[in-house]
């Protein structure tokens, strides 16, 4: 039978350990009040700024959204001018904002829809080296820039900014791959453009532009393959 620990008289009289903690704190508080008060207030003041830093950042962002909503309105409405100003102005008044990045990016699509290619190629290029939050937004930001390029009467930097954008093997990748051998035809380098063509229709045997890229590839005196292959998602536009 386990046998019963007697407690000692000594231990009966010892400070319990609680209190001891709680006499402590209480001395220390009154001796440093103005310490503990001040540290009080500062964590306060650091959490009224912190809730208020989020209350300012949601409210950016809601009037980022209003704004850029309004510029996608003026291109549905063909407005490109109009647009291009609206997503100019989101971007500098909201830049720090998820829509801010997109608007960025719009604003090269209202630009090249307004014929101003050269300051479109530059809200491309804008766009790209601050670092596209989204794989497929990058590849559209190339294709967009290329196409940019293109109207440019730069054929060969469309070509590497195509080449760039089929590289990534996204979603349009059948668009920048077409796009770039056009670039290459344009440029005269018949070779590398039946090759792109080629592969092509290799890749995008479902495409519905087929007929239209046999053609090309019979006119530069290639012959379309005969490799079957299994269809590949074309999400080029038709």
């Amino acid at each position: 039978m386990a046998r019963t620990r007697r407690i000692k008289r000594k231990e009966l009289l010892a400070p319990d350990e609680f209190v001891s903690f709680s006499r402590q704190a209480a001395t220390y508080l009154n001796e440093n009040r103005n310490t503990v008060i001040m540290a009080a207030g500062g964590a306060l003041v650091l959490l009224v700024a912190v809730v208020a830093f989020q209350a300012i950042n949601s409210s950016r962002e809601t009037s980022a959204a209003i704004a850029y909503q309004a510029g996608v309105s003026m291109m549905t409405d063909k407005q490109y001018n109009e647009a291009a100003a609206a997503f100019d102005d989101v971007v500098t008044r909201y830049g720090g904002t998820s829509h801010g990045v997109l608007a960025r990016l719009q604003l090269g699509h209202a630009l090249l829809q307004a014929d101003r290619a050269q300051e479109a190629v530059e809200a491309y290029e804008s766009f790209l080296g601050a670092g596209p939050p989204a794989d497929y937004l990058r590849q559209l930001a190339q294709t967009r820039l290329a196409g940019a390029q293109a109207v440019q009467g730069d054929a060969a930097a469309a070509q590497t900014s195509f080449a760039a954008a089929a590289a990534e093997g996204g979603i349009f990748a059948a668009d920048a791959l077409l796009g770039e051998a056009q670039a290459a035809e344009a440029q005269g380098d018949t070779t590398t453009a039946r090759r792109l063509y080629l592969r092509f229709l290799e890749e995008y045997p479902g495409s519905s532009r087929r007929p239209v890229v046999t053609a090309r590839l019979v006119e530069l005196g290639g012959a379309p393959s005969t490799a079957s292959k299994a269809p590949a998602a074309d999400n080029a536009s038709s």
